[in-house]
């Protein structure tokens, strides 16, 4: 069995639960508004609950081409897995509490396999995971705080 890596991270964001969870969901919003400019996103295939799309970026001078599966479970958390692509093996699961009307707290939880001589790198790759997930929460929670998911949203897509 192969060694793995896992990071956890929590952070508060400024706006209702469920606009939150739909927007993590939203990867065509991420794509379409550059939500993440270091990050290009195609969506593969759309359903209600799942949605698999490509993301490519470049990361330590290596180009990272993924494909993820991203999917709604029934407790309202979101759970992506890396299906394909330099990262195969990778999962991270989402979950949002209320804290008011208005704000709400999520966690995520990062498992990266690490096979092989990977395991020497493991310090580093637990490293690079949490930088890199830091930086895409707050993105995230600067798209949500500053209105513009909201906006978007109102403007005739379901939330």
């Amino acid at each position: 069995m192969a060694a793995k890596i896992e990071v956890e991270l929590k952070g508060a964001i400024a706006r209702p639960v469920d606009e939150v969870r739909s927007q993590f969901f939203d990867i065509e919003h991420h794509a379409k508004q550059g939500v993440h400019p270091d990050l290009k996103f195609t969506i593969l295939k759309k359903e209600p609950n799942l949605i698999e799309f490509r993301q490519e970026v470049k990361l330590l001078g290596m180009r990272h081409d993924d494909q993820y599966l991203c999917k709604k479970l029934e407790d309202g958390s979101l759970y992506q897995e890396v299906i394909a692509g330099t990262n195969k093996g990778l999962t991270i699961q989402f979950w949002f509490e209320s804290l008011a009307e208005q704000a709400c707290v999520v966690r995520a939880k990062f498992v990266a396999p690490t096979p092989g001589l990977m395991r020497f790198l493991a310090p580093l790759l637990k490293i690079a995971i949490r930088k890199t997930a830091e930086k895409a929460f707050l993105e995230d929670k600067k798209d949500l705080e500053s209105g513009n998911y909201h906006r978007l949203a109102s403007g005739g897509r379901r939330l």
